[in-house]
């Protein structure tokens, strides 16, 4: 066999090489998430989530971009909602409580997926419910969107002729991010609360 065949393809499947590795290194450098579906097995890894301002139950203004090197806790619901956020937010509750003092390091957004009837005071209301430092965060349904959109949140409104008011189908996982803000665990709203606390456990002491 030609030599001077052998070493052309020899360069040639090195180069082929180095690119493949360059661009699985470029990969790897892609906020990625563990993604559970509702029965709570891995699904695969997606590049969600994003920074967000937006007004609290009093009234505050929480720039989500202000916590940093804290680990972050967010859900999308909504105040009418019959089961599946009071269940979300019990088990939310249940892990900010095991936290104890670690509370502290952590931030914990619940925000409206259904600004119409989320009014302030009515986060306010529901956010006695629940744990203390979980912000009750609304706004506009311009400014929800494109928050909505890069966390692939799916709401739709679901009306019946045998119902006095509407309900909102929509997605109903809980996102932990790491204290850089991106997002590394996804889980369903029925996850224990002390699985939960295992996986903001796991960012509070994660070395970056």
């Amino acid at each position: 066999m030609n030599i001077k065949y052998i070493r052309y393809t020899f360069w040639f499947l090195s180069l082929v090489l180095i690119i493949g590795l360059w661009y699985q290194y470029k990969e790897s450098l892609a906020p990625t998430a563990r993604v559970h579906n509702q029965e709570g097995t891995q699904m695969g890894s997606l590049n969600i989530g994003g920074p967000f301002k937006l007004k609290n139950q009093d009234g505050k203004t929480i720039n989500s971009e202000d916590s940093a090197h804290k680990v972050r806790l967010v859900y999308f619901g909504y105040t009418y909602c019959p089961d599946l956020c009071p269940l979300a937010l019990a088990n939310i509750t249940q892990a900010l409580h095991l936290l104890k003092r670690d509370k502290d390091r952590v931030e914990t957004y619940f925000i409206t997926i259904d600004p119409k009837r989320d009014t302030q005071e009515k986060l306010k209301e529901y956010h006695s419910n629940f744990h203390p430092n979980i912000h009750m965060l609304w706004g506009s349904d311009e400014t929800l969107k494109p928050i909505m959109d890069a966390y692939k949140i799916f709401a739709q409104k679901v009306e019946d002729d045998s119902m006095s008011d509407y309900l909102v189908d929509h997605s109903t996982f809980i996102y932990i991010l790491n204290k850089k803000g991106e997002v590394v665990d996804v889980m369903p709203h029925t996850t224990p609360g002390n699985e939960i606390f295992r996986s903001i456990n796991n960012q509070l002491f994660q070395k970056h």
